[in-house]
Order: C-alpha cells, then sequence, then structure tokens
C-alpha cells in the first residue's frame, strides 16, 4: 500500500492474508471497502497528515486531510478537465514528442487518449500529465484530438484539445511573414502584384508589392470603420473597403494614400468585388442587400436581396455571371451582371463563407463552416463537401491554373492546401489566426492574412 505522509511518500506491502481496508472521514464515519482478497498484492494511494494515520492489525484507521492534490471527502475521481498543451502541434515525422497536459482534476489513474485511444501516461500532479508519443504515432499529418480519462468509480472524459501534426513544407515552398498591426483581416492583388490587406481595428488598409521573389509594404491609409474587405481595381490604382461600422465604402487612391469618394450603403458592408472590366463594383452587406456601383459615377444602380450576412462573391468572366453566398441564408445566388437579373439560387452547406470559382467555370468552391468545403457543380447544382477541409472554414483562393486550393480555419490556426483533381489535402500550415487568401495573377504566391498580427507570403 503506498500512502502520502507530508511530502514523503510511505510503502505498506502487504499479501498472503485476507484483510479489509476501512477509511474514516473527519466529521462522519463513512466506511469505504477497498477490497478483501487473499495472496494479492493491493497498491492504494492515500493521503493522510502522518501523525494521524495508525495500523491497527488489517484495518487502517485514518483521519483523511487534504494533501498531495486530492480533497478530503471525496470518494469518486473527479472528471477531468484538459485546457491547455504542450506542444500544441508538430511536424508530421518526427520521431518523438513528450506531451504536456495541463488542467485539472486529475489522479494516478488518469490515461491520456490520443483520438479516443488510451495511452502510456505519466502522473505528475493533479494538475498535469505527460504523454510520451513515438513516430509511429505522429506520421500522418492530421488533427488529432487530445482527452484525458479518470477511470471509476466517478471519472469520466474530458472535452477535446486539438494537437495538429503539419504536413512539412513540400521541398521548394517557403513561407515568409510581414507583420501587421490592426488585425489584418481582408486582401486583395492586381495583376500588376500591387497588395492591400484590410485592417478592421485600426481602421485602416496597408498596401505595398508583392513579386515573384519578394514583398513590401508602402502605406497605411485610413479608411471608415470596420473595413471588413478590400478590392482593387485591373490597374492596382483604386482600392475600395467594405467599411462595416461605417455603413459604407471608402474609396482610395492608392499611390496618393487618400481617400477620394465615400459611397453610403444601405447597412454595414461584409464584402466586396470589382468586375474583372473594372466598370462595377459588387457590395453586399449584413441584412443581405448586394449594391451594384458604377465606378466612373460612384453611384448604386441597383441592389438585390441576396439573403442576409452575404459574405462571398465571385464572378465568372466568360458567362458574365456574379455568385454571391449568404451565411445565414445557406445559398449561393447566381446574377446575370449584364442584364441585372438573379438567374438561379443554390443550397449549400451551412454557414457558406468565402467563393472560389474554377478557372474553367462550372464548378464553384465554397468554403464553409458546417462541412469545410463545398464542391457545388453549377450545372447541376449538386455538390460534394471535400474530406480534406474540416468544418469551420472561412477563406478560399484557388490558382490561376485550378490545380490548387487554399482554405483557412480561423478557429484553428490552420491553412490547408489541397489538391483541386484529388481532392486531397497536400499540406497544412499552422498559423495564429488565418481568415483569407488571395493568389497573384502568376500564381506563384499565395497571401495569407493572419489575424495575430502578420501576413503571410507562401511561394
Amino acid at each position: 500500500m503506498f500512502y502520502c505522509a507530508g511530502n514523503q511518500w510511505l510503502t505498506d506491502s502487504r499479501s498472503g492474508s485476507a484483510y479489509d481496508q476501512r477509511l474514516w472521514w473527519p466529521q462522519r464515519v463513512r466506511p469505504r471497502l477497498f477490497g478483501s482478497f487473499a495472496g494479492v498484492f493491493m497498491p492504494m494511494i492515500f493521503r493522510l497528515q502522518p501523525a494521524r494515520a495508525t495500523v491497527l492489525g488489517a484495518v487502517l484507521v485514518a483521519v483523511l486531510v487534504p494533501a498531495c492534490g486530492e480533497t478530503a471527502g471525496t470518494d469518486d475521481h473527479p472528471i477531468p478537465t484538459a485546457t491547455a498543451l504542450s506542444p500544441t502541434s508538430i511536424t508530421a515525422g518526427t520521431s518523438e514528442v513528450d506531451l504536456v497536459v495541463t488542467g485539472s482534476g486529475f489522479v494516478p489513474a488518469s490515461r491520456v487518449q490520443l483520438d479516443g485511444i488510451d495511452h502510456a501516461t505519466l502522473f505528475v500532479a493533479d494538475t498535469r500529465l505527460r504523454a510520451p508519443l513515438v513516430a509511429s504515432e505522429l506520421l500522418q499529418p492530421r488533427t488529432a484530438e487530445i482527452t484525458v480519462f479518470n477511470p471509476a468509480p466517478g471519472g469520466g472524459t474530458s472535452a477535446a484539445l486539438s494537437f495538429t501534426i503539419e504536413a512539412a513544407l513540400p521541398p521548394g515552398t517557403t513561407l515568409e511573414l510581414l507583420a501587421l498591426g490592426g488585425t489584418p483581416h481582408g486582401v486583395a492583388v492586381a495583376p500588376d502584384g500591387t497588395i492591400c490587406v484590410s485592417q478592421i481595428t485600426s481602421n485602416s488598409i496597408t498596401c505595398g508589392t508583392v513579386t515573384p521573389t519578394g514583398q513590401a509594404w508602402a502605406r497605411t491609409i485610413p479608411v471608415g470603420n470596420v473595413p471588413a474587405h478590400v478590392a482593387l481595381n485591373p490597374a492596382g490604382t483604386r482600392a475600395y473597403t467594405a467599411n462595416q461600422e461605417s455603413s459604407s465604402v471608402s474609396v482610395v487612391d492608392v499611390a496618393a494614400g487618400t481617400v477620394t469618394a465615400t459611397i453610403p450603403l444601405s447597412d454595414g458592408g461584409f464584402n466586396l468585388l470589382v468586375s474583372p472590366d473594372g466598370s462595377r463594383l459588387y457590395v453586399t452587406t449584413a441584412s443581405g442587400t448586394l449594391h451594384v456601383i458604377d465606378t466612373g459615377t460612384n453611384q448604386v444602380v441597383t441592389t438585390f436581396a441576396v439573403g442576409p450576412a452575404a459574405n462571398g462573391l465571385a464572378f465568372d468572366s466568360t458567362a458574365g455571371v456574379l455568385y454571391v453566398s449568404a451565411r445565414d441564408a445557406n445559398t449561393v445566388t447566381a446574377i446575370d451582371a449584364a442584364a441585372d437579373t438573379v438567374t438561379r439560387v443554390y443550397s449549400v452547406s451551412g454557414m457558406p463563407q468565402r467563393l472560389a470559382l474554377a478557372p474553367a467555370g462550372g464548378t464553384l468552391y465554397v468554403a464553409n463552416e458546417v462541412a469545410g468545403l463545398d464542391e457545388l457543380d453549377l450545372v447541376s447544382g449538386s455538390r460534394l463537401s471535400l474530406a480534406a477541409v474540416p468544418p469551420r472554414a472561412v477563406g478560399v483562393a484557388i490558382t490561376p491554373d485550378g490545380a490548387r486550393l487554399f482554405v483557412t480555419n480561423p478557429p484553428g490556426g490552420l491553412l490547408y492546401a489541397v489538391d483541386a483533381a484529388s481532392r486531397s489535402r497536400l499540406y497544412q500550415v499552422a498559423m495564429g489566426r488565418p481568415r483569407n487568401v488571395a493568389f497573384t495573377r502568376d500564381g506563384t504566391t499565395a497571401i495569407v492574412t493572419d489575424e495575430a498580427g502578420s501576413v503571410a507570403f507562401i511561394r
């Protein structure tokens, strides 16, 4: 038998005869039968005050006091709570890692579980466990679930924590970060490499340039309140921001770094897109109103009701069709841009966000929070949720050649690279809170906003 006396562990091993062990709890008499077995070694853990623990033959009489991490008066194991992991992610192929789980309610019999399977566990304290993970468990890139299990009596399983096993970047792929404050959110890049990023907590945009080999910021420009997204005209000379709290659009001269006009909206601006010829600006709002604006006059030409929280836009320049997602309606609306008429409404998975149109047309990718990523057939209306992307996806972009998709998962802190043809995940990248993504015209660089305070350039 093991029991804790003060700061020392004492051992009393008994076997060979039948005996009962009972505890008498403070201020009440409540025997607890631990066992009556012949010829069996029974390790038990007690928390005792040394001066009050007395062995009387086969009966242990003790006044139990709080010590060594347990609370007096509790018969059953508590339900454990896991609050943090260290590390939270590793690269696939790592030889081994010593995973530390912190929380509360841990007991010596606690077991760390990897994807629901008990794992070898070292009890450190009632707030700390260690689980050595070996190479064979770390080969497959994925988001694993870590839980803690306490056995009966009582006990239970903690809520899961995510443990990310990241694929290493493919050979020749690099990632560079440029620091940027103000909570980087929306991103736009023009064919000439002009780039602008909206900063929702500093009411500004920061613009610069990106090339196949580098990037740099040029200037920060104040705009309206909470500029959720930013768009650029094809020449990269004019930027537009959808201002959520100002219920307006800021028109920005990029070179001069000044706002040249403010266009009022019916309510809070959500997202926006400039038509391929630069003649029209499409702006969505929180209530689900799509504003069609003439960029020559900055006047609203017409509006459409497209569903509440309209938050994704994509334009098919060949067919002349605009697609708009509505997060709270679970729909994508197709609009004939020349006739200004709604031609079709598609049902998609729950809480759709950004959209990406395959360059060849016919297929629309819909990032959504419920399923992850839908592949929508625009002819049949059928959709397929891709297993490569888990739920809570928000941003999506496709390379100009249609070969790869990048999808963001802000709550999970992950960016997924997906092969469009095989629908399989190529790799994933751990970030702070990746939100939106855009590709340069030549497809060599992906630009990803990270609300944690940076912009990533992946080549």
